[in-house]
């Protein structure tokens, strides 16, 4: 099967790494014994561009259209009122369209700084129905050529078109482009935020690996990609924020297609399996000490994430049960796993050490560590699931 890259069209595609056949990481389970079913999941790069993708993706109707339990309202994002600044500080925006609104926090943010006619995309039923009770205009479904022609057709074009966590999870980026193109005003802008994956890329972590994320970008190669569409960036910021966040404003240019090198992100590429293999034989090692040593394991957080390196690493079995305070998730079952998902005082239940498994963003590690002891009377350790430089130091102690 030829395979070809969604960035350059490239057709220099290797295996970087497949992880089996997984369950899809937001559908959390009512009963322990509930049917699931699992889908493949690898990831090749491009020896052209850099780009690291899902070739065959699972179809986007069945990841998007049905309650995921996952709102922009539910995660702090302390970098949001600083990215709204940005845009504001460079240009003169008016009417926003941003795609993939979610329950329309940003859009909200935006609205407050001055933004008067604001627009929303997003395919997510409930999130959808969130955002339209707070007024803004929505177009319910999945962003494609479809829908931007609905909306050039139904709408003036825009000052500014935002794209927040989104460009990961789309299966045309050319097709993107040519949407956002159509959408823009002549001088108009612009905005993207998507993870970084350049840090977890070199250390082997295979925690930032999500069904939903079809592409992987660094810097270099999300730089290349705006430029190769006609796109150049007005200012780059990164954000500490879910394992790194890249953020971009960029205005129109003349298309680019001259490339970048790509030989050391190629390199790290080849490199990642072997890392993520390593990192998942010292966590079991670890665990297992532990569990030698007669302390409970728990983990928290039950996001995509979490689900991810939980189900690939086979940890599962060393855990007593998952913890999240959001309500929603309570009472359910993790994907794959099936842990048990119970709020933070079950805890206090346990008895005996206690080995807490972080799997939440590092900038909130602090505050979730604060609760977890104000609710426990035993000692409890930390280690971050997250992060296997924490996990290498952990082995040292």
């Amino acid at each position: 099967m030829k395979r070809i890259c969604r960035a350059c069209s490239g057709q220099n595609l290797f295996e970087m790494i497949d992880l089996g056949s997984l369950p899809i990481a937001h559908r959390l389970l009512s009963r322990p014994d509930e049917a699931e079913k699992k889908y493949p999941f690898v990831l090749h790069c491009c020896a052209d561009c850099g780009l690291i993708q899902i070739c065959e993706p699972i179809d986007p109707a069945l990841l998007y259209f049905d309650y995921n339990y996952c709102f922009s309202s539910w995660k702090p994002e302390p970098h949001i009122e600083d990215e709204a600044k940005a845009i504001f500080s460079q240009v003169a925006v008016n009417s926003v369209l941003e795609i993939g609104c979610n329950d329309g926090k940003f859009l909200e943010l935006l609205k407050i700084k001055g933004a008067r006619s604001l627009f929303g995309i997003e395919p997510n039923r409930v999130a959808g129905r969130q955002a339209a009770a707070k007024g803004f205009n929505l177009y319910p479904g999945l962003f494609n050529a479809k829908l931007c022609a609905k909306i050039v057709k139904d709408s003036p074009k825009f000052d500014l078109v935002v794209a927040r966590q989104v460009l990961e999870h789309l299966l045309d980026i050319k097709d993107f482009f040519a949407c956002v193109d159509a959408l823009l005003e002549p001088k108009g802008h612009l905005f993207i935020d998507l993870p970084d994956f350049e840090a977890s890329l070199s250390m082997g972590d295979c925690s930032m690996l999500w069904e939903e994320h079809v592409s992987y970008f660094t810097e270099p190669v999300i730089r290349n990609t705006l430029l190769r569409f006609g796109f150049a960036p007005v200012f780059v910021k990164k954000y500490d924020f879910s394992g790194g966040t890249i953020a971009i404003l960029a205005k129109r240019s003349r298309p680019v297609n001259n490339g970048h090198s790509a030989e050391e992100l190629v390199e790290n590429a080849r490199k990642f399996r072997q890392k993520a293999g390593n990192y998942g034989k010292l966590i079991h090692e670890i665990l297992g000490q532990y569990r030698n040593k007669k302390h409970k394991i728990i983990l928290y957080g039950v996001g995509c994430r979490a689900c991810t390196v939980v189900n690939y690493l086979g940890l599962g079995e060393y855990i007593d049960f998952a913890v999240d305070d959001q309500s929603q998730r309570q009472n359910k079952y993790m994907p794959g796993s099936r842990l048990q998902i119970l709020p933070s005082q079950a805890i206090r239940e346990l008895g005996g050490p206690v080995l807490c498994l972080l799997a939440v963003n590092q900038e909130n590690e602090n505050s979730v560590k604060r609760t977890l002891n104000a609710c426990a009377e035993q000692k409890i350790d930390f280690v971050s699931l997250f992060s296997p430089d924490a996990v290498l130091a952990q082995r040292s102690k």
